[in-house]
């Protein structure tokens, strides 16, 4: 699977996606991306890597 940063105004949500499905999952990582990663979705030019629920963000 594929973790890649989401849309959210907050961006503090990352998305799973599997070429068939996407999942949320709501907090990202304190860990730094790769921006060498980067994937298109759904129009939507977003970087891969760095996702994890961790809680690193917890509201």
């Amino acid at each position: 699977m594929t973790c890649f940063d989401g849309k959210a105004k907050t961006s503090r949500e990352c998305q799973l996606f599997d070429g068939e499905s996407q999942t949320r999952i709501e907090h990202l990582t304190s860990r730094g991306h790769d921006w060498a990663d980067l994937v298109l979705h759904e129009g939507h030019l977003v970087t891969v890597g760095g996702c994890d629920n961790d809680g690193a963000f917890e509201e």
